[in-house]
């Protein structure tokens, strides 16, 4: 498929959040029309720092109201647009199902835009290595574009908080599938690391765990999380433009996915 036209038109979803906050800011700076994606686009401790962004005030830059529990949100904001950046999360992972109804009715709304032939979906570090067995990054130790965590470990359930892997895998693999059957679009993941960095309003601070992790830190109360690992950090700016190369890039194929994170690895005890 062709790469979106430059100044072209983008809906990014989750736009209120940390990632794609800075997604729809550097996609403003790169020229395109951008239609952000939120929940309520009433509440301003959420959206404010949106419509402070250049391009709000001349329309370049819209905000639209979608609840991703809702089907068919997206039906009317992307019909037009020419490539969508899907960041937002949905309600919970631990119900596959739901993760999968979810996924089944974005891809509806790109099928039904006529216009959209490209999606960038944002996966996650887990869809690469979170693993059940903890040995098991012993035992594979080399973290690239092609590994899977062990799907065939019979601990890999929701229950044993393996949910958020699952919905990320499921997703990459429905988008991508669904892209083939079209032949009029096409999916590619990207699989960012541990976000870090300048947040761009408020709220932000306490929606995404690493950003949180850090101010729990140096207030003296951190408490590790189960998912005991070194950080994979990225530079949330960086992540962000690797979502746009991918929608800009001449050179990627449906299905293919792509890593977005530091290769250095930081212990927890370090940071």
């Amino acid at each position: 498929m062709a790469p979106i036209p430059k100044r072209g038109t983008v809906a990014v979803t989750g736009a209120a959040g940390f990632l794609g906050g800075w997604t729809v800011r550097l996609l403003l700076d790169r020229g395109y029309r951008v239609r952000a994606c939120v929940r309520d686009v009433d509440d301003p401790s959420r959206t404010a720092f949106l419509k402070a962004m250049p391009g709000y005030a001349s329309g370049r830059l819209t905000l639209h109201a979608a609840d991703l529990d809702r089907d068919g949100c997206y039906d009317e904001i992307f019909r037009g647009c020419h490539g969508v950046a899907h960041i937002a999360h949905v309600s919970t992972y631990e119900d596959q199902a739901y993760v999968a109804r979810v996924c089944d009715h974005i891809i509806r709304s790109v099928e039904a835009s006529g216009s959209v032939t490209r999606v960038v979906l944002t996966s996650s570090i887990a869809a690469v290595i979170s693993e059940a067995d903890i040995y098991e990054v012993a035992r594979r130790p080399v973290f690239y574009e092609d590994r899977y965590p062990d799907e065939s470990n019979p601990k890999r359930t929701p229950d044993r908080g393996q949910g958020y892997s699952m919905g990320k895998l499921h997703a990459e693999r429905a988008f991508a599938d669904a892209a083939e059957s079209s032949g009029r679009w096409d999916a590619i993941t990207c699989c960012p690391g541990d976000n870090v960095g300048p947040i761009l309003s408020a709220h932000q601070k306490d929606m995404g765990p690493w950003q949180h992790n850090i101010e729990t830190m140096l207030l003296g109360k951190y408490l590790q999380n189960g998912a005991y690992r070194p950080w994979m950090t990225v530079d949330v700016r960086d992540d962000a433009l690797a979502h746009i190369g991918l929608l800009e890039s001449t050179e990627v194929a449906n299905g293919e996915r792509f890593i977005a994170w530091s290769t250095d690895m930081r212990r927890v005890e370090d940071i």
